[in-house]
């Protein structure tokens, strides 16, 4: 099977042409292209790999399909933050991936590592992105047909490669590809980021609660700073991360966080409540161990949106400690100059 590259041509249903311009990036299921004299979109040409299982990738093709079918009817005027599918593309005749929109911006992984690396603690902008964030997720578990019926969908593979941040912070999610729509299933997720319940029953269908929990484990490595933290770690607690998980142990709300390092607790300490609660309901009180009904639902997105706001209404956000004190340290040495000068004179 032949796969297109820079410089072919790839055409849609409709036999519209689009020439494969510079290679953007590649990840584990494509690469995207840009798109010749169309500086506006994106072309993602699924890699050998993808190809394989041809089962598989017949159902992928279908799922594709269905995106191109709803994109001018429905997803175009919604959730603007989306990069959404909006054709299948083929090359000699066979289906090779699909057209979407070229938004600019990094990763929040690198946005973060980058913020992190230079030292400056003021989480008022990461609190700003996690409030876009939370609304998007929204957009798309309430997501409403024209005839006004909910029509759900999942982001499936939500994690911090998935999400781009531009300089005056605006966010946007892209591979839409792997979103659960209807019966068109994801199978692909962060590996860290599988709740509770689906490492004990890795079948159960995926709803909106499961993957309020997700959101909840990126928003508290955001506010971290890192994104190699686990909610469920504790000191002497299995050396697994998926062990951690299961036992439900989230050491912040438990034995006065006396298990949890004397650095990430005093992290905490700086939450609001409103934030802390918001943690222990994703991470204690609907934890199977605490909650085997599962009747206790997790917060859903439009809650943590409003917490945050509360938070940079109310002045939770934790300032640049390094740049304020830099800024007092010239204007003590600016009125210490201006005094020796009088002095002088």
């Amino acid at each position: 099977m032949s796969i297109p590259t820079e410089n072919d041509y790839v055409v849609t249903s409709d036999n519209q042409n689009f020439q494969l311009g510079k290679k953007l990036g590649k990840g584990g299921e494509g690469i995207v292209y840009r798109v010749v004299n169309k500086p506006n979109l994106l072309v993602k040409i699924y890699q050998e790999s993808k190809r394989r299982d041809r089962k598989g990738f017949l159902n992928l093709e279908h799922k594709i399909k269905g995106f191109e079918t709803f994109y001018d009817k429905i997803f175009r005027h919604l959730c603007p933050e989306v990069c959404w599918v909006q054709k299948a593309v083929y090359f000699g005749g066979t289906f090779q991936g699909y057209i979407c929109r070229y938004v600019s911006g990094i990763s929040l992984e690198q946005w973060l590592n980058k913020r992190w690396k230079s030292k400056n603690k003021d989480d008022r902008d990461i609190q700003i992105i996690a409030i876009k964030i939370a609304k998007i997720v929204a957009c798309l578990h309430d997501l409403k047909l024209p005839n006004g019926k909910l029509y759900p969908i999942l982001v499936g593979d939500l994690q911090p490669q998935n999400i781009l941040v531009d300089s005056k912070l605006n966010v946007s999610i892209i591979d839409s590809d792997s979103f659960e729509i209807g019966e068109q299933a994801c199978n692909v997720q962060f590996q860290i980021y599988v709740s509770p319940e689906r490492l004990s029953n890795p079948n159960i269908k995926r709803e909106a609660n499961e993957e309020n929990y997700v959101l909840a484990y990126l928003f508290f490595q955001m506010m971290m700073y890192n994104f190699n933290i686990q909610p469920y770690n504790h000191i002497g607690g299995p050396g697994s991360h998926v062990e951690c998980v299961k036992k439900g142990y989230f050491g912040y709300v438990r034995d006065n966080g006396k298990r949890i390092k004397e650095v990430y607790y005093k992290r905490w300490k700086q939450f609001s409540p409103e934030l802390q609660d918001c943690f222990k309901r994703a991470f204690h009180d609907t934890h199977p161990a605490q909650n085997p009904s599962g009747q206790l639902q997790r917060y859903k997105p439009q809650h943590w949106a409003q917490v945050f706001e509360n938070n940079l209404k109310n002045g939770y956000y934790t300032r640049n400690r390094f740049a304020y004190s830099y800024i007092w340290i010239c204007v003590a040495v600016l009125i210490v100059a201006i005094i020796l000068l009088i002095a002088l004179c």
